[in-house]
């Protein structure tokens, strides 16, 4: 007996841990130092417990993937290829997985089977989330589910910016899915619970859209950063406009969410297939059944199928306005009966919101939409709204190419003005339509003034004999198309617009919503040439031919306004500091056709270059950026910040009215930023100078136009001098992302786009233009000059045989 030894080991745990319930628990948390064989009938376990027990020694996955797959079907006469064709590319990317993610424990509670650990591991990304899924999340608020994606979208973001290795990137894409999905779920059980089913389905039409199951209540897949970044703006926006509308009228906030599941898709460009509109349309109806309100019932009714019907019957119960009837005679019963239900319901501007909740700013919000769909709908361009209109609506030969007059309705100045900007007739920004007084009005009021004192106007004379309906300002006509225009059409009337020398679109507020938009996609390829004074030499003149201002840098100067001013306009002074023929670069106040008020050009930020000639009498020696912010500056709080943040000058043009306390704030703020100020007092006709360089003065009362123009210039031309910093379009998108602009090259459009053409042109650049068409066009090289000769000395032989006939 004393031959015999007893030893003891442990494998695997802490082992200072000699404690049974304590080594176990912490063999759980940790699998760094076991491993456990899946003896299932799966094959995909044994991949990947080798990746994650090999995976220093088997770099190749993919030469690992064939070998293994090769060994199994010899050993068990399956065809593996088979089992995994429909996952391979799952399998691939599950391979660089953890481990850790990947297996689930469960410890028996018997003494006797305290070791034995069975697992399962999945390889489809829905069972991996469910399985991973051990915690509880509760979200009673729509602005707590927001808050969740926020921060599940930086977090990813993060992870890709850092160049993280794939294992964590992969991570942390599950971890957010994981995060999102609890949040949803719990958030749908509260509306559920609470009787908010609309809001449930609202948020369901969404969410399906990328790949959420009903049934299992989870995605199938691991929601990347776009798919996050689609998340977060489409609810936020459908559950923003939802909520207004059902503080306003049921019947709105229905049509809206119908329309809403009806036509929601992750790519904006494509439409979503008839087929599961009709299984979209027949979950809400099964969801709502009776609580459908009678017009939307109607509509569904009386479409008959016909999807693009439907879709306009519910955006015209959302605005409140009537169908335009575009389709055959035998339908028109359907389109009275339809209208009879709108008129039911009342417009937006005749509702009268009393709810506490709801701000005079949302009141506004809601009066501006209203009046924006309006003006749509007078100059037919509903239908279009929003991003609808393509090229092919516009580069089309039809009447108005063959006899281009003068609009003689408002539903002709959009088409108009396309046609000449086309032309590039640059009095395609100032259409519009007059409205004349009647003739009987002027008769009476003709009278009037011929039986009193021609100098005697009192109180009770005729004053509104010149006042006539308002007109459509010009540049609503030009904003409401750049609103219904692709992407693909901006992009050509903002090369029209550049090649005119006009102002070009830089930020754009929706109407809807106050969203600021930075159209970087229609702005990249804007080239302008010049002949810089400043870089120019003997042997370099610095001329600049077709220089892309996306990736140029210069000078920006931005032109702002604080207060109304009655004595000057902005726009029109900005138009003589770079235009020395006083060509309206920047449309202002005096332009023909202009009216008082314009409904959807305060807030937008125009840019326009001035590019010099290499001349004497240039006014800058070099190019120089100008950004004008329409309107109050006051009122317009996300454009004044993204200025001073690019400007390397600012020019403010001080109200003669008293400022208030927002607008004091802000004028204190200019002067104390280190970005150079030159203030224009609109009230003041004499001014004393400041002693700061960087910081001017001008009184801009009763000026000489040239005189205070000229002292404008120089002024620029110091401020300029003394802060050299320089700003491209490139530069400007990263200031636009940072303070949640809508930048468009952020969709998963743009970017697919984008990395094909990257593709394309590394191709170019690996060999030369011979080579190339050599290799890809070989029927254009050697053979076709070989063909074209032999056809030409057959066609010569030819000749002289007839030549020969006719001669004898």
């Amino acid at each position: 007996m004393s031959q015999v030894g007893l030893s003891i080991s442990k494998t695997g745990g802490p082992a200072e841990v000699d404690d049974h319930l304590q080594w176990k628990s912490h063999l759980v948390t940790s699998n760094r130092t076991w491993s456990v064989i899946d003896r299932g009938t799966t094959l995909i376990p044994v991949w990947e417990i080798l990746i994650a027990a090999h995976k220093d020694d088997f770099k190749d996955v993919l030469n690992l993937r064939n070998i293994l797959m090769e060994a199994c079907t010899n050993i068990t006469k399956v065809n593996v290829e088979k089992v995994l064709e429909k996952d391979t590319n799952r399998v691939i990317s599950a391979a660089t997985r953890p481990q850790a993610n990947l297996i689930q424990t469960e410890l028996t509670t018997s003494m006797d089977e305290d070791r034995k650990v069975s697992s399962k591991v999945k390889g489809k990304g829905l069972q991996l989330i469910k399985e991973n899924t051990n915690r509880v999340i509760y979200v009673t608020e729509f602005s707590g589910l927001t808050s969740i994606l926020e921060c599940a979208k930086e977090e990813v973001l993060y992870c890709r910016n850092t160049l993280s290795s794939s294992e964590k990137l992969q991570s942390a894409k599950i971890e957010a899915t994981q995060t999102i999905t609890l949040s949803l779920n719990s958030l749908c059980k509260t509306w559920r619970d609470n009787d908010q089913d609309e809001a449930e389905l609202l948020v369901l039409s969404i969410i399906t859209v990328l790949g959420y199951s009903m049934e299992t209540n989870t995605f199938d897949h691991a929601l990347n950063w776009k798919e996050i970044n689609f998340l977060q703006t489409k609810l936020q926006h459908a559950y923003s406009m939802y909520s207004s509308l059902k503080d306003q009228c049921a019947t709105r906030a229905q049509a809206y969410l119908l329309q809403t599941a009806l036509t929601t898709s992750i790519d904006e460009d494509s439409k979503v297939p008839s087929k599961e509109k009709g299984k979209r349309l027949q979950l809400i109806k099964s969801h709502l059944q009776d609580k459908l309100s009678v017009a939307i019932q109607s509509a569904i009714e009386n479409s008959h199928g016909d999807w693009q019907w439907l879709e306009s019957a519910l955006q015209a119960i959302v605005i409140g306005t009537q169908m335009n009837d575009r389709r055959a005679e035998p339908k028109d019963t359907v389109y009275k009966q339809a209208n009879l239900l709108l008129k039911q319901v009342p417009s937006l501007s005749q509702i009268q919101i009393t709810d506490e909740e709801n701000t005079p700013e949302n009141d506004t919000v809601c009066k501006k939409r209203d009046s924006f769909m309006n003006l749509l709908q007078k100059l037919g361009l509903i239908d279009s709204y929003p991003k609808k209109m393509s090229q092919a609506n516009v580069l089309l030969i039809d009447t108005l190419s063959l006899s281009v007059n003068q609009p003689s309705s408002e539903k002709e100045l959009s088409s108009h003005y396309l046609y000449k900007l086309t032309m590039l007739d640059y009095r395609a920004r100032y259409m519009f339509i007059k409205h004349n007084t009647s003739s009987m009005d002027l008769e009476d009021a003709r009278t009037t003034v011929d039986n009193d004192d021609f100098f005697d106007f009192g109180d009770n004379s005729f004053l509104d004999v010149s006042c006539t309906e308002t007109q459509i300002h010009p540049m609503d006509v030009h904003m409401a198309v750049f609103h219904c225009a692709n992407d693909f059409l901006r992009q050509y009337i903002v090369k029209k617009l550049s090649t005119c020398q006009f102002a070009i679109p830089f930020l754009v507020p929706d109407p809807c919503t106050e969203e600021v938009e930075f159209p970087f996609w229609v702005l990249r390829y804007i080239s302008k040439s010049w002949q810089s004074n400043t870089n120019s030499t003997a042997d370099s003149p610095g001329k600049y031919k077709s220089r892309k201002m996306s990736c140029t840098p210069v000078p920006v100067v931005s032109f702002i306004r604080l207060g109304e001013s009655n004595y000057n306009s902005k726009s029109q002074i900005l138009n003589g500091v770079i235009s020395k023929q006083r060509h309206s670069v920047f449309f202002h106040r005096h332009c023909k056709g202009s009216t008082k008020d314009s409904l959807l050009m305060n807030g937008v930020v125009e840019i326009a270059w001035y590019c010099p000639g290499g001349k004497d009498d240039d006014i800058f020696d070099d190019c120089v950026a100008f950004l004008n912010l329409h309107g109050d500056a006051a009122k317009h709080q996300k454009q004044l910040e993204f200025l001073q943040a690019v400007s390397t000058v600012n020019v403010l043009l001080l109200s003669e009215h008293p400022l208030d306390e927002v607008e004091k704030a802000i004028s204190q703020k200019l002067s104390k930023s280190p970005v150079p100020l030159i203030c224009m007092f609109s009230g003041k006709e004499l001014i004393q100078q400041s002693n700061n360089p960087t910081k001017v003065r001008l009184a801009a009362k009763n000026r000489n136009h040239a005189e205070f123009t000229e002292e404008l210039i120089l002024s620029i031309r110091q401020c300029i001098g003394e802060n050299k910093q320089t700003t491209n379009i490139e530069m400007c998108r990263q200031v636009a992302i940072q303070q949640q602009f809508k930048v468009n090259e952020v969709h998963k459009t743009y970017q697919e786009g984008y990395e094909q053409a990257q593709t394309l042109i590394s191709i170019l650049k690996e060999e030369s233009s011979s080579a190339l068409k050599e290799k890809l066009l070989p029927l254009q090289g050697d053979l076709w000059h070989e063909w074209s000769r032999k056809t030409k000395s057959s066609f010569a032989c030819s000749a002289k045989k007839r030549k020969a006939l006719n001669s004898s």
